[in-house]
């Protein structure tokens, strides 16, 4: 699940525990080859 929390939000990126769930959230790719409905994905936070 990608951390949409440490990519779009204002977090501390100083702090070592926020660096390590930024480093891996950057290393996310999702590649979509057409238009894909939002029902259709899994884990997507509500809002």
């Amino acid at each position: 699940m990608i951390d949409h929390e440490v990519l779009y939000t204002r977090t501390d990126w100083r702090d070592p525990a926020i660096q390590q769930r930024l480093s891996q959230a950057e290393k996310c790719e999702i590649l979509v080859p057409g238009f894909i409905p939002l029902e259709l994905i899994r884990n997507f936070p509500n809002g």
